[in-house]
């Protein structure tokens, strides 16, 4: 595919999944199973299906909470293609934080892996599989771009939830971004680490690397040992990670050959979701393995600033990405502007406008530019960061 923006998610999606090639693999236990383009677009019809019987309609919210695999991105999918706003929430969201959600967005259904405590009316993923395949074209609705793609919802420690709202247009601003400033137009293996519930799972994790059409593969472990086997076993070139795990592999590595141990193929990180420490890109590196550090917050739909390959920079997170417009404000707080931008919080009107200011949406973080690359020098707000890479600002 060449690199050209993407301006419709139903053409974008469509062109993904017209292959008979495997797109994803995930391994659970022992066995890892693999899905090809068509295969997920049958999966999507019958439960874009599934919402016409349910009378789930354009503009209606479901909810989608569980691991990451191919049913995940199925339910996402069809929503997309229906216009049905999606709440991804964290695989490890209590049931009070849950429920504080669903009253606030009357969610129609959750699609769910597990078992979990909530009136809302559910539908389990390894049930998906088995509905009926429709013989009749289902409908594409009318999209517009200002048109809600979903809310994630981060939580303050003492506070209510907070809902990000990201429309079609901001989601769309975000993929461009992110293949126009990270262009990996080389096919990869890549291993997928991070929460698809999280912005930095589904844009430059999901969507780029579908667009250049890498292959991606998930793992319900987070053991390095696991991880560091199954790199080797399936020849994995990269992997996209949070910089508390990529720790965690590095620790387990110390003193070891690491091209041995994951193989001569591996060769790239992508790195997102927190901050990075600068000695830890530098370990990697002194390896021989290139770390694309980049950064973004929910509110940016993941792209502000990302490396390449060709330019990256050992302590920054990048230069400026395409469309995206920066600017240092008070204190040298980094405020962003652009059609990635989020329109506001749900439900929460004096939230939104403390956020903005003329315009510019103001990150919380202190930046300086260099050369054209922003570095990340403090927050000025506290933050808290999950070990999933999920941000929580305490209130």
């Amino acid at each position: 595919m060449a690199k050209k923006e993407v301006k419709s998610f139903s053409n974008f999606i469509e062109k993904i999944l017209n292959t008979e090639d495997v797109i994803i693999a995930h391994k659970k236990e022992y066995r890892t199973t693999s899905t090809t383009g068509i295969e997920l677009a049958q999966q999507i019809k019958k439960i874009r299906h599934l919402f016409q019987k349910q009378s789930i309609k354009p503009g209606h919210k479901i909810m989608i909470l569980g691991k990451n695999s191919v049913n995940w991105i199925a339910v996402y999918f069809a929503a997309i293609l229906s216009g049905v706003t999606v709440i991804p929430l964290d695989l490890n969201i209590d049931t009070t934080l849950l429920n504080k959600i669903q009253k606030q967005v009357k969610a129609k259904a959750i699609f769910l892996d597990r078992q979990t405590n909530t009136n809302v009316k559910k539908f389990y993923f390894d049930q998906l599989p088995n509905l009926p395949l429709p013989s009749a074209k289902i409908t594409k609705p009318s999209i517009r771009p200002d048109q809600v793609l979903q809310i994630l919802y981060t939580s303050g420690t003492t506070g209510d939830p907070k809902g990000v709202i990201l429309t079609h247009q901001n989601i769309l601003a975000g993929i461009n971004a992110a293949i126009k400033t990270i262009p990996l137009t080389l096919r990869l293996r890549f291993l997928h680490l991070l929460p698809l519930s999280h912005i930095f799972g589904q844009v430059p994790g999901l969507f780029m690397l579908l667009y250049f059409r890498h292959k991606i593969y998930f793992i319900d472990s987070v053991q390095p040992r696991q991880l560091i086997s199954y790199i080797r076993n399936k020849r994995l070139h990269a992997v996209i990670i949070v910089p508390g795990l990529l720790n965690a592999l590095k620790n387990h590595l110390e003193g070891k050959f690491v091209m041995r141990e994951l193989g001569l193929q591996f060769r790239l990180i992508g790195i997102g979701g927190a901050f990075l420490d600068k000695s830890l890109e530098s370990w990697w590196k002194r390896r021989l393995i290139l770390v694309l550090q980049g950064y973004g917050l929910t509110e940016t739909a993941s792209m502000v600033s990302a490396n390449n390959l060709l330019l990256g920079r050992t302590g920054s997170v990048g230069k400026i990405a395409k469309s995206v417009e920066i600017k240092l404000g008070q204190d040298n707080e980094i405020m962003v502007k652009g059609k990635n931008i989020t329109k506001g919080y749900y439900q929460n009107k004096q939230k939104t406008a403390k956020s903005f200011s003329n315009g510019w949406f103001k990150t919380g973080d202190i930046g300086e530019i260099k050369n054209g690359y922003l570095y990340l020098k403090e927050r000025k707000k506290d933050i808290i960061v999950t070990s999933s890479g999920i941000n929580v600002y305490p209130i």
